[in-house]
């Protein structure tokens, strides 16, 4: 019942996780493959060219590949 989870013990977000991506698993439904989302994507990016690892330039352009215009 949605109605109970309050009443759930404090558990940890990785125990948690965990209990509910293996309940996912058992009804068949898609499981996070890890690999970052756009958004994730983009931090990477942006990540990449704050550590010096990137240019602009090629930030850029891997950002437009994601469909992200620039601001």
């Amino acid at each position: 019942n949605l109605g109970e989870i309050g009443a759930l013990p404090r558990v940890s977000f990785p125990t948690l996780r965990k209990k509910l991506v293996d309940s996912i698993e058992a009804l068949g439904g898609p499981v996070e493959t890890g690999e970052p989302g756009p958004r994730g994507r983009r931090k990477q990016i942006l990540e990449q060219v704050r550590l010096g690892r990137l240019s602009v330039d090629e930030a850029l352009s891997q950002l437009r590949e994601l469909g992200e215009e620039p601001e």
